[in-house]
């Protein structure tokens, strides 16, 4: 992934748009596309800044704020496949994949390996 432009640049992109340069010419002069300029200054006006935004970062689950109920659905039956546990949420209008559901749980830490009842092997 590219390295955003640095600070110094984007500050002087921005001037040459206050300066009444159009969009191409300041591109032009910076080496830069005319989105780059333009999205700058959509920036600039929005946030306030020029400043690169962050790259990557965590996202929260979709099911995040609906974890008590998952452990709670859990507690009443611990015995649930995925499947069903999935169907169970729909029936509450939390709809989500099979994935996302079990990368949810994976990061809680709760497993849905079923164990037999009996000597574990070797």
């Amino acid at each position: 992934m590219p390295k955003p432009y640095s600070i110094d640049l984007r500050e002087r992109v921005l001037q040459g748009i206050l300066d009444g340069l159009k969009y191409a010419q300041v591109a032009e002069r910076f080496a830069v596309s005319v989105s780059f300029v333009s999205k700058l200054l959509t920036q600039w006006r929005e946030a306030g800044t020029v400043e690169p935004a962050k790259f990557g970062g965590h996202k929260t689950s979709t099911l995040a704020p609906h974890e008590a109920t998952v452990r709670e659905l859990l507690a009443a039956e611990p015995d649930l496949t995925l499947a069903e546990l999935r169907q169970r949420l729909q029936a509450r209008a939390i709809l989500t994949s099979r994935s996302t559901l079990a990368r949810f749980l994976q990061a809680l830490g709760i497993t849905r390996k079923k164990r037999r009842n009996g000597r574990p092997s070797r």
